[in-house]
């Protein structure tokens, strides 16, 4: 009864026109508040496996469903390799987000430095799909597992997209194509090292400024993608997804001097952290998982 008699003392007090006019000023002031939240909120970039088309499957398998052994993988590559005979084998999968998985052995042995032989750890290749020719923005995805456990050592890499010519040789000093490769940290945060035609020396970026971590015990949905910048331009990008979640995109990035440059394919390689003296051992026997990599370009 106490508040009713508050209300029209109000009422009395305040002519109505006024109570109009203050009305009208809420719902403007909303209106305004609304327009500036979204001047200043942009939503998430969408993967970009929603964004294009249908995708270039680096299979495991034959068409029969029969697993491909390491020698098929090889004759497959046609472009640089190493390891695949040694540490690669295709497996299937009781559970996970495939049928198969490339296995991935990271023995525990003596490398040194400059070691170049069988006696590395993990493997690499290049897969260059001829959709790809002529791209200049792709889009890789892939799951990687790595097991209860897994010892992160100094770190280590993982698969990521490269341009330019083929990375024939892994001396970064001979290098002239530019690369953005996964790798983990000696935390198991997750960062992307990137590679430039202008900038050799390279860079890491993290993966979020939380230091996303890639989990053990657990399958990881990686997917990165890159736009190549115009020439004499810093205007590139450079995105990567953990778990269907946006975690880095950098808008001003100088991939390539020239338009001559464009995509080449995928830079698989999955070692032990680089120190530049030579590859690092696995910290002990080890291996990890990776699902077939799905290639999308533009």
């Amino acid at each position: 009864a106490k508040a009713s008699m508050i209300i029209k003392q109000l009422n009395r007090a305040i002519p109505k026109k006024y109570l109009f006019n203050l009305a009208a000023v809420i719902a403007i002031g909303a209106t305004a508040a609304l327009a500036v939240r979204d001047l200043i909120y942009t939503p998430p970039t969408p993967m970009c496996a929603e964004r294009y088309g249908h995708p270039t499957l680096f299979g495991l398998q034959r068409p029969d469903g029969s697993l491909l052994g390491a020698g098929d993988l090889q004759a497959r590559l046609g472009g640089r390799d190493w390891g695949v005979l040694e540490n690669a084998q295709i497996t299937k999968l009781k559970q996970g987000p495939a049928a198969v998985a490339l296995r991935v052995a990271l023995p525990h042995k003596a490398v040194q430095p400059g070691d170049r032989s069988g006696t590395t750890s993990g493997l690499g290749f290049t897969w260059l799909p001829a959709k790809l020719a002529g791209a200049t923005s792709a889009c890789l995805g892939y799951n990687v597992f790595l097991p209860d456990g897994f010892e992160f050592g100094a770190g280590g890499a993982l698969p990521g997209l490269f341009g330019g010519p083929d990375l024939a040789d892994r001396d970064p000093k001979k290098v002239s194509a530019f690369s953005s490769r996964m790798r983990w940290r000696d935390d198991g945060a997750a960062e992307v090292r990137v590679r430039s035609q202008l900038d050799q020396g390279g860079r890491s970026y993290a993966v979020d400024p939380n230091w996303t971590k890639l989990p053990r015990g657990e399958w990881v949905h990686i997917e990165q993608e890159i736009v190549l910048n115009s020439p004499g331009k810093e205007d590139g990008i450079l995105r990567v997804w953990i778990n269907r979640e946006l975690k880095l995109e950098e808008t001003m990035m100088a991939f390539a001097p020239d338009a001559k440059t464009r995509l080449g394919g995928v830079i698989a390689d999955v070692h032990y952290a680089d120190t530049g003296l030579g590859w690092i051992a696995a910290p002990k026997h080890t291996s990890l998982w990776l699902t077939e990599f799905e290639l999308r370009s533009k």
